[in-house]
């Protein structure tokens, strides 16, 4: 870290006070946001006013991620019903000390499960169905358009949704299970064009609109929606 100063956010509301971090080893502009500590870190070479206009294009989403902090859901919130892909799901919960496990059927998942590892059955099973379709629509769209992998993981990501290494492999946030699905498809080939294209160049996009025209549309999603994915089963909030 080289040096640090206060920035102040205000045009949406009350004050919001950012700390700017200047990096050597960043090569992009990002914002961190850690409990109610709000940090915007600028490479080392870049204009102060670059900066401050990327905060004030994000202003709206810093407000919603504090706000939702704020008000923090509990570690363990089970809901009633569940989205995957545009098709809803209520939850049955069949009550049992055997090892846990939970499965579609019909219009549910039912979770079997002590009430004590409930929890961890659904995690259990979003994660293996997220794997099981991120993995499927890369396949698909790797053979069509000829694309080569290495391998697909589905992790627990804070800050990200999805990442492509230059090992050419893909790592997706298990949460997107719950986008809709044509913001899923978005986000797959999000990182599978970086396979070809490893950032975010006018043919990065090109490439994008050409699997998937409707990318904008998604993209808004994720500025306006994506926080909500991180309600159904929360991490504890710090």
């Amino acid at each position: 870290m080289l040096s640090t100063e206060i920035i102040e956010l205000k045009t949406l509301g009350e004050a919001v006070n950012v700390e700017l971090r200047r990096s050597l080893k960043a090569k992009n502009i990002s914002i961190r946001i850690k409990g109610k500590k709000v940090e915007l870190v600028l490479p080392y070479k870049a204009p102060e006013k670059l900066g401050c206009n990327f905060l004030l294009r994000k202003e709206k989403w810093i407000r919603e991620k504090l706000k939702n902090r704020k008000e923090g859901p509990k570690k363990h919130a089970i809901h009633n019903e569940y989205s995957i892909l545009n098709n809803v799901y209520k939850l049955k919960h069949i009550n049992t000390k055997s090892k846990f496990s939970a499965s579609i059927e019909d219009q549910y998942i039912v979770a079997h499960s002590s009430n004590e590892n409930l929890f961890e059955a659904l995690t259990d099973f979003f994660k293996h169905k997220a794997l099981l379709e991120t993995t499927a629509l890369a396949k698909y769209l790797s053979e069509i358009h000829e694309f080569q992998y290495n391998k697909i993981s589905v992790k627990e990501l804070k800050s990200k949704w999805g990442s492509c290494s230059s090992l050419k492999n893909l790592v997706f946030n298990w949460r997107i299970i719950f986008a809709p699905r044509s913001v899923f498809h978005y986000l797959v080939t999000h990182e599978i064009c970086h396979l070809k294209e490893m950032n975010h160049s006018t043919r990065f996009w090109k490439l994008v609109a050409s699997i998937s025209p409707e990318y904008k549309e998604a993209k808004r999603w994720f500025r306006e929606h994506g926080h909500t994915l991180h309600h159904y089963l929360p991490i504890e909030q710090t």
